[in-house]
This record gives C-alpha cells, sequence and structure tokens, in this order.
C-alpha cells in the first residue's frame, strides 16, 4: 500500500499543479517503479512472454516511460491500473501518448465504464475498446472527452501489446503520460506564479534554479514521494542548494508574493 500511495501522491500533486487538474491515474507518467515495474499497474504477460520495462531514453515527458516488448507469438502483454471510481454524469478526459514505430508490434488500449467490478457497460465500446492502431511517426496522442453512464460506478483500464502477425513479433511499443480526470474539477490555477520554471529537470548536480518573471525571493520546499518534507528554505539568486537530495522523485512546492505552485522533479 505504501507503494500506491507513494504513486498517488506524485499523481495528484504534480497534474494538480502543472494542469490545475487532478490525474485519477496512479503514475500515469511512469515516473515511479519498483523492481522493474510500473507503480499502479498490474504487469500480465502472455504465454509467449512479452514485457514491461522502464525506458529512460525515449520518452515523452518527464524522465522514463513504459516501454512494451510484444509476445514471441499469440496473445498480449498487458499493463492494467485498479479500477477508477466515477460519478455518473461527469465529464471525464481520457489520453495518452504512444510511440509505435516496429512492424513487430501493435497495440491499443482497452477500457470500459462499469457498474460494479463483474458488471460491464457498453456505452462508448467504440473508442474505448478499439481497433489496433496503426504505426506511428514519432509520440501521437490518443484523447477522448467521455460522459459517465447513469449507472456507471467504475472506469477499469489497460494497455495491451500484440506481435503484428505470424514471425513479426518482439517489436517495441512505448506508453507515457496517462491521463483520466473529471472535467468538474479543471480549472486554470488563478493562484499559479507567472513564468514559473524550475530547472534542470531531471537533476543531475547540487544546484536547482527557480526562476519566474518578477524574480523574487521564493520559498521553496521539496517532499519525497511518501510526503516527507526533504528541503525548506529560500532561493538565493535564483537557485537552491539540493545537495541532500538521493535519485528519486520528488515534489516541489513554491511560494512567491503570495502565489504557490507546485512542480514535480527528478533527481538522477
Amino acid at each position: 500500500m505504501k507503494k500506491l500511495y507513494a504513486s498517488l501522491f506524485i499523481a495528484a500533486l504534480a497534474s494538480t499543479a502543472v494542469n490545475a487538474q487532478t490525474n485519477l491515474v496512479p503514475n500515469g507518467d511512469f515516473e515511479a517503479w519498483t523492481d522493474g515495474a510500473p507503480e499502479g499497474f498490474t504487469v500480465t504477460p502472455a504465454t509467449n512472454g512479452g514485457t514491461v520495462t522502464q525506458s529512460t531514453t525515449e520518452l515523452h515527458g518527464g524522465a522514463s516511460a513504459a516501454l512494451f516488448t510484444a509476445p514471441a507469438g499469440t496473445g498480449n502483454v498487458k499493463a492494467a491500473i485498479a479500477d477508477i471510481p466515477v460519478t455518473a454524469g461527469h465529464t471525464y478526459v481520457f489520453s495518452y501518448w504512444f510511440k509505435d514505430e516496429s512492424d513487430n508490434a501493435r497495440g491499443r488500449h482497452w477500457a470500459s465504464w462499469r457498474v460494479d467490478t463483474a458488471t460491464q457497460l457498453t456505452d462508448n465500446a467504440d473508442v474505448l475498446q478499439p481497433g489496433y492502431y496503426e504505426n506511428t511517426s514519432g509520440w501521437q496522442q490518443v484523447t477522448y472527452t467521455l460522459t459517465a453512464p447513469a449507472t456507471a460506478t467504475l472506469f477499469r483500464l489497460d494497455f495491451r501489446v500484440y506481435q503484428q502477425a505470424d514471425g513479426a513479433n518482439s517489436g517495441l511499443i512505448y506508453y507515457d503520460d496517462v491521463m483520466f480526470y473529471d472535467q468538474a474539477t479543471a480549472g486554470v490555477n488563478q493562484n499559479d506564479i507567472a513564468g514559473l520554471k524550475v530547472f534542470p529537470n531531471p537533476l543531475s548536480g547540487n544546484v536547482l534554479n527557480v526562476t519566474s518573471n518578477t524574480n523574487g525571493v521564493k520559498e521553496v520546499a521539496i517532499y519525497d514521494i511518501i510526503g516527507k518534507q526533504v528541503f525548506a528554505g529560500k532561493t538565493v539568486n535564483n537557485t537552491v542548494n539540493v545537495n541532500n537530495l538521493t535519485a528519486g522523485v520528488y515534489i516541489v512546492n513554491i511560494t512567491e508574493e503570495g502565489k504557490t505552485a507546485t512542480r514535480k522533479l527528478v533527481v538522477k
């Protein structure tokens, strides 16, 4: 449970601050991994294999993405999240980015509205349970805006990758930045700091730059993935020294002239 709470902490705080919305997919940006597996996802390989591993070189955002390797035969390798509670009649946005430049793999998402864990609804099945996507040239976004049916209480989602065809297998498809949020919670964050930049990110040294349009003195607080504060201080010449941070993912809270903002920070 501690791992799940950690992922929820990152996803909820980072998405709320940057996008002014709460991402209901824990670890949807695939930044948190434990023992080689993405936190918040259950990975199920096919009988013929297939894997989901961390990619730190090919990614859409942040410091990592999920790399799916197709099975060497029939079946699929699947990464699923726990069912997400939803409110009937609310409008939700479902989106993600993927990159498929392989002729040896094909993939798709597979989702459904549900009355309960055992009862699936057929609403929006055309977009929630689509055919295989065509190859892409670089990263491509998939996004839908959907209204939860009157009897829906849950949203179920997984990603599946298959061999392209007999003999065309073990290809690669990347997924990143999976979002599912209630539009009722979305909006512009009026309290954000104009022109805020936090860099470098990922951070490999000791000095973190925190700049803005006004470049006033900022109070900076940094939290680890379980919510423990690991740094508190003020900027000096638009920088803070964070030499005490070990490699990992952090949440940075910044306050300037009564305005606040939150950013995600990856330390290498």
